[in-house]
């Protein structure tokens, strides 16, 4: 039942990281005072017939029809499956909830996810610490000789633009990206193999910065006759490898979001 529940949260992640608009940091955890808090906020359990919806605005969250794990998903910027549920798993995964909250003034996307950590703690009384496990990631590191990047204007707008083609086509163009930004990119598309435990992606180019460049790739398709899937990054391989880039078996310390404690929500 936990890998059917990633699978669902994968499904998701578009819906994430569109919110988002820049790849995740590491999660963190703050202490109750140091998060600002949302001005009005409603909580209801979802009416399961309106679609899943997760939407930002400089003023606005609204998130509607889905699990509370994909809730804390958002607010912790974490991989589903570095999600531990411990004893919660139920709580955590079953009822939908929708969420409306407004915040005073505009804020940034990162303010309004600490309003939405201290939402949790208020409404639901979660709690949860990090804990940090050494695994096995793709290493994003200099190819052969060395990046071929163009270091971007320090006036542009950080930015990408994604696009799928019908026969599998990937393109992806960065504009003032850092190599952060690549990584957590190249994360999300391993996610899309939701057939296996997605493989993390760690910059240790050691490039600092922003850069205008643009990779394309064609997926390799899923077997129909039930054998193992595709690593979803062996086809971009060759595409990192046109701008300088490679992807090396590594192992790394990764965080861990582990919950504490949860209940369900108190009356708006």
């Amino acid at each position: 039942m936990k890998q059917s529940l990633i699978v669902e949260l994968l499904t998701l992640m578009p819906l994430v990281l569109a919110a988002q608009q820049t790849p995740a940091p590491p999660a963190s955890v703050q202490t109750t005072r140091a998060r600002p808090t949302f001005e009005v906020a409603s909580v209801k359990p979802s009416d399961p017939t309106e679609p899943r919806t997760v939407q930002f605005s400089p003023t606005t969250l609204t998130i509607l029809n889905v699990p509370l794990a994909t809730t804390v998903v958002q607010a912790y910027l974490i991989p589903p499956e570095r999600l531990s549920f411990g004893s919660f798993f139920t709580l955590m995964t079953e009822q939908r909830y929708d969420i409306v909250a407004k915040a005073a003034g505009p804020v940034s996307g990162d303010e309004m996810r600490l309003m939405l950590q201290s939402l949790l703690a208020e409404r639901f009384h979660l709690a949860a610490h990090i804990e940090q496990k050494v695994v096995n990631v793709y290493a994003l590191t200099a190819y052969r000789d060395g990046p071929k990047l163009q270091t971007a204007a320090s006036d542009e707008k950080p930015d990408f633009f994604k696009d799928l083609s019908p026969e599998g086509v990937r393109s992806v163009k960065f504009t003032n990206s850092t190599m952060k930004t690549l990584a957590s990119l190249l994360t999300e598309e391993a996610a899309n193999n939701k057939e296996a435990t997605p493989p993390t992606v760690v910059d240790k180019t050691g490039l600092q910065g922003g850069f205008d460049f643009a990779l394309t790739w064609t997926r390799d398709p899923k077997p129909t006759d039930g054998s193992a899937p595709p690593d979803p990054l062996s086809p971009i391989g060759a595409a990192l490898h046109k701008i300088g880039l490679t992807l090396t078996n590594d192992k790394s310390p990764i965080d861990y979001l582990v919950i504490d404690h949860v209940e369900k929500p108190s009356e708006n």
